[in-house]
């Protein structure tokens, strides 16, 4: 997702486009750090799908980027907005996702609210996480998490298909709407630059 909308965006605070890339893929990935709090205790899952997979917290993430973007010389809003959408990027796909581990869903409006949401409607397939740290570390390599990564992986590749097909596109759409007088003016100034 972190590609999706690192693609969208221009590349103004970044010199090459591969470093957007992985910009916006770590802070997609982030609210997954809470399986780290787990793991030290020996309960992998205990803090899962809590406050880091919430708005309230993409909002802090995006407000913490800003202000380091800002600390560099760069504008606060873009990053913020930016940082926001990458990390709460991941909320809505948990969102979307089978959850069969309680608590199910995500506690989206952390917080003001600690009521867990889930989509009646999974698009993604659940993973097997395992209680324990050892359990963990075999569902890696499980055959179900690699089928369900391997959907995730299709799903995204269509996904970046369409977005780029619609960019590569955009003037064709653009000029659906527009009057005969209009496209021609626009030709005649794409012919004339």
């Amino acid at each position: 997702m972190g590609c999706l909308i690192a693609r969208q965006h221009g590349l103004k605070y970044f010199d090459k486009p591969w470093k957007l890339a992985v910009y916006c893929a770590v802070l997609a990935n982030l609210p997954d750090a809470d399986y780290f709090f787990g793991i030290v205790q020996g309960l992998p899952n205990l803090y899962h799908r809590h406050f880091t997979h919430s708005l309230g917290f993409s909002l802090l993430v995006g407000a913490a980027c800003g202000l380091f973007f800002r600390w560099r010389g760069h504008r606060f809003w873009p990053m913020f907005f930016l940082s926001s959408a990458a990390c709460a990027s991941h909320v809505l796909l948990d969102f979307l996702g089978l959850d069969t581990s309680t608590p199910h869903g995500v506690i989206a409006f952390w917080p003001f609210s600690d009521v867990y949401f889930m989509s009646p409607v999974s698009v993604f397939s659940n993973l097997k996480k395992g209680v324990t740290v050892t359990d963990l570390v075999k569902a890696i390599i499980n055959l179900h998490n690699i089928l369900a990564l391997a959907r995730e992986i299709v799903i995204f590749t269509l996904l970046l298909a369409l977005q780029n097909w619609f960019m590569k596109n955009r003037l064709a759409f653009g000029t659906m709407f527009k009057s005969r007088a209009q496209n021609r003016q626009d030709v005649e100034r794409a012919r004339s630059v």
